[in-house]
């Protein structure tokens, strides 16, 4: 079959040839490409979800009952944490008037574990509804947890019943214990310096009852506190 020829003056429509790319804009892809990859590593890394288990017995020390496994937590800027009732009868909340400003208190029904992400610094309050008369609490540090302490501090003199006072007390006092390298560096009662700067003895002596997470990696409650 002969092929039809355009008419005369119409020239045939041809793709064009593509351009071989250079090297200059060779390389400007490569280093988009590789941006890219490093942002998404970063977010990857800053990321991190800890998990805090609700107990009724603690596994290590069986005279510590209703308790929060680790009861003290301290991440990073934006990490997450996955509150687990790993007994029943559980849940979490957070303490209204023990969060920084402007953020929005979480809540879990009782049996079912919550994940929340941590978008402010400062010292986070949180209790179990249903054994709050036994004292089960326990606080996450969230990077400059210096900011709001004195609040914190503030709400918990007048806390009710007495086992939740003194379980909050004991709390606080450790808290306190990881501030005082802070307040040194700054010569005040609300330290700024980073928190890396916490010392191993320090945390040794509060070994049974925090857990330290490095700030290297920074649902909601399933939205962002």
């Amino acid at each position: 079959m002969s092929r039809a020829l355009p008419p005369a003056g119409v020239l045939a429509a041809r793709p064009l040839p593509r351009p071989l790319p250079t090297r200059r804009a060779t390389l400007l892809l490569m280093g988009a490409a590789g941006a890219v990859a490093l942002a998404s590593a970063r977010g990857v890394q800053a990321a991190a979800e800890h998990r805090v288990e609700a107990r009724n017995i603690h596994p290590e020390d069986r005279s510590r009952r209703m308790i929060y496994r680790p009861e003290i937590l301290r991440i990073a800027h934006g990490d997450r944490i996955r509150f687990v009732p790993v007994d029943r009868g559980h849940n979490v909340e957070s303490f209204p008037d023990m969060l920084p400003e402007d953020v929005e208190p979480f809540r879990a029904p009782v049996n079912e574990a919550l994940t929340v992400q941590f978008a402010a610094e400062g010292t986070h309050g949180y209790f179990c509804r249903p054994h709050r008369g036994m004292g089960m609490m326990g606080v996450v540090l969230v990077g400059d947890f210096t900011r709001n302490l004195n609040a914190v501090r503030a709400a918990g003199e007048n806390l009710a019943p007495r086992p939740l006072k003194r379980r909050f007390d004991a709390i606080l006092a450790e808290v306190e214990a990881l501030a005082r390298p802070w307040h040194r560096a700054k010569g005040s009662a609300e330290g700024r310096a980073p928190y890396s700067t916490v010392t191993q003895r320090s945390m040794k002596k509060l070994s049974g009852r925090c857990t330290r997470s490095m700030p290297s990696r920074a649902a909601q409650t399933s939205g962002s506190v």
